[in-house]
């Protein structure tokens, strides 16, 4: 019953060079990276031979001897454990053979650390030495995570009440402009591509953010000209490795994108009667006379609630709120001709039963990244139809079976 339920987040990665002893290990440490951004950072390895290339081994028959058919190299693969603070335990099956490698990546991610991080050793062949590892790797990464949440919080004094507007001063700053009222035909045509800030924006910006999240710094803030009441998003662009505007832009137009198959999904009269709405808010982009951009979005009021991660694993199974969701995925993928699947649902509830969304995550139909370091590519868009079951709505709307 466990494994069974373990089973459907297995994702087999292909092997990509010829068939022998030797391991893929970069090149499917590579395909785990993505997800050292997302979740709880434990690597459990366990191989019995070393990967390609004769600075990891000193054997024989090896087809590449000169590293990873990718081209991928263990000091870019040791960058991304180290940036991500990632808990590595490697469990030998024969040490001999994989010490080697072992020792080298061990020099590299202990130099990109600052010697903070190391790899730790077990024996694969006692269960409970593998029982000790999982335990420990996932203590320390859980413990690591709070500490890093808390110190993060604490570099910023939150301030979660409304800011008194008239003693503020008003800034200025130019808006990108936003396009006009899109279809889905139009997003078939061509990608959505916003032009750099060029509108004159002006408000007032809260003197403290008012949340600290994975992607965000969150703060309140009043659009002068409307007196309509805002929120400014700061993105931790250096964890994306993307410059502000960049990244600004790409956030905004997947959630551009978003908000037209919401529109489309809720208008569309073949599903059932009394399903609940979906919407995305509208999100412009902000760039500061300093080159600082943010986010610009009209407050939600309300609960902010995570309905749903970046692979369509809910909260609650088999609600109607839930099965809205998991059918707007699907209704995503299928209408976008299988080339993106819109996820991670997190908003609002609205007063009439259905949601206002905010911050989608977009899995594209290659091998990921178009659309930022949470879009996992043709491995998250497997991984969601793992786990899902296809309601009445999905039914009623006949997206096809759930898989691709």
């Amino acid at each position: 019953m466990v494994f069974a339920q373990f089973a459907p987040n297995i994702i087999p990665i292909a092997n990509v060079g010829q068939h022998t002893q030797f391991t893929d290990t970069l090149y499917s440490m590579h395909h785990l990276s993505a997800f050292f951004y997302i979740y709880a950072q434990v690597l459990i390895h366990i191989a019995d031979y070393p990967c390609h290339g004769h600075q990891y081994h000193t054997m024989h028959g090896d087809t590449y001897p000169y590293g990873d058919p990718a081209g991928i190299s263990h000091e870019a693969m040791m960058q991304k454990v180290a940036q991500n603070q990632v808990q590595y335990w490697f469990g030998y099956i024969e040490k001999q053979y994989t010490d080697k490698m072992i020792t080298v990546f061990n020099e590299s991610l202990r130099r990109l650390s600052s010697q903070c991080l190391m790899i730790r050793q077990f024996d694969a062949k006692e269960p409970q030495e593998v029982g000790t590892a999982v335990q420990k790797s996932v203590t320390a990464s859980v413990v690591g995570s709070e500490v890093r949440k808390v110190a993060s919080a604490d570099s910023w004094a939150l301030d979660t009440t409304v800011p008194r507007w008239f003693l503020l001063s008003e800034l200025r700053a130019l808006k990108a402009q936003p396009p006009g009222l899109l279809s889905l035909a139009d997003l078939q045509r061509q990608d959505v591509s916003l032009p750099n800030p060029s509108i004159p924006f002006s408000y007032k910006l809260g003197t403290a953010p008012f949340a600290v999240g994975e992607e965000a710094v969150v703060f309140r803030a009043l659009e002068t000209r409307t007196g309509r009441h805002i929120v400014m998003k700061e993105l931790h662009t250096k964890k994306c490795g993307t410059d502000d505007l960049q990244a600004c832009k790409m956030t905004a137009e997947m959630q551009l994108v978003a908000s037209v198959y919401a529109r489309e999904f809720t208008k569309d009269a073949i599903k059932p009667r009394h399903t609940p709405n979906v919407a995305y808010i509208g999100c412009d982009v902000i760039q500061c006379s300093n080159g600082k951009c943010y986010l610009v979005e009209q407050l939600l009021e309300g609960s902010f609630e995570k309905f749903s991660n970046n692979f369509g694993v809910v909260r609650q199974p088999g609600s109607p709120l839930s099965d809205v969701l998991q059918a707007f995925s699907h209704y995503t993928w299928a209408k976008s001709g299988q080339s993106i699947l819109i996820c991670d649902h997190q908003g609002v509830q609205t007063p009439g039963g259905g949601v206002t969304l905010t911050d989608p995550a977009m899995h594209s139909c290659g091998p990921g990244g178009k659309y930022g370091p949470t879009d996992q590519g043709r491995n998250g868009v497997q991984r969601f139809f793992k786990t899902h079951s296809c309601n009445d709505i999905c039914q009623r709307m006949n997206l096809g079976s759930a898989s691709i």
